[in-house]
């Protein structure tokens, strides 16, 4: 009597797993340029080449619009920029740089 149903959507999602993809901030390229003060350009440019992960959220770029209205989540923007961090350096033998008026001995 009972009738099984089989879901042939999409896979479902806890719902707290949604609310916290949700619950992202956002940021537009103004703001990400404004925060690590660099141009928009250079973000936007990091965008375009698939550097930094972000949505296209504008309806229709072909007509009208000069810019595509991208949205970057904070987290990316975060693991974007620690990958690009640098890190230190180890430390290594000083090397004594030679002048020109030092004298070289030879012992025999």
């Amino acid at each position: 009597m009972g009738k099984t149903s089989k879901h042939s959507g999409p896979p479902l999602v806890a719902p707290s797993e949604k609310v916290s993809s949700l619950s992202k901030r956002w940021l537009t390229i103004k703001e990400v340029a404004g925060l690590i003060r660099i141009s928009r350009d250079t973000v936007e440019r990091w965008v375009n080449v698939g550097q930094l992960r972000a949505f296209n959220v504008s309806p229709n770029t072909k007509t009208g619009s000069r810019r595509a209205s991208w949205r970057i989540a904070s987290d990316d923007l975060e693991r974007f920029l620690e990958a690009r961090a640098n890190r230190p350096i180890l430390q290594t033998r000083k090397r004594r740089i030679v002048q020109k008026n030092d004298f070289v001995e030879f012992v025999k």
